[in-house]
């Protein structure tokens, strides 16, 4: 039943607290794409199942969550967990995360909102 529940990481804010610890801790800094790409292939390995770490987003279940944890220690030379476990977020946070990026679109704007502002009195702010 623990399985079911999903996390959600931001990968950019990961690989970013991951170099930041490396780096106080006297490790060389890795750039993001080559840690992404290195865990796909070590997650793929380890757990015999694939996450796009290329993505803004990857959502993990509990397992997986254990297995990205012993990556970054065995792997990268990092222990993450407490920052891996203050990262994440559920799905729903998720996506009002991502819809606070979005910008909101003038109502008024484009064919449709002409028309409602036709047949509503109010002119058109175009």
């Amino acid at each position: 039943m623990g399985e079911d529940i999903l996390h959600v990481i931001n990968t950019t804010d990961l690989f970013t607290k991951l170099n930041e610890k490396r780096k106080s801790e006297h490790h060389d800094e890795v750039e993001h794409h080559l840690i992404a790409s290195k865990l796909g292939i070590l997650f793929a390995l380890n757990s015999n199942s694939y996450v796009n770490f290329k993505s803004d987003f990857v959502e993990l279940n509990n397992s997986q969550l254990n297995t990205l944890i012993h990556i970054f220690g065995e792997h990268f030379n990092t222990n993450m967990a407490d920052e891996i476990q203050a990262m994440v977020i559920t799905p729903a946070q998720m996506e009002q995360e991502i819809a606070a990026h979005i910008p909101e679109t003038n109502r008024h704007s484009g064919f449709f909102g002409k028309l409602r502002s036709l047949f509503s009195g109010k002119p058109t702010l175009a």
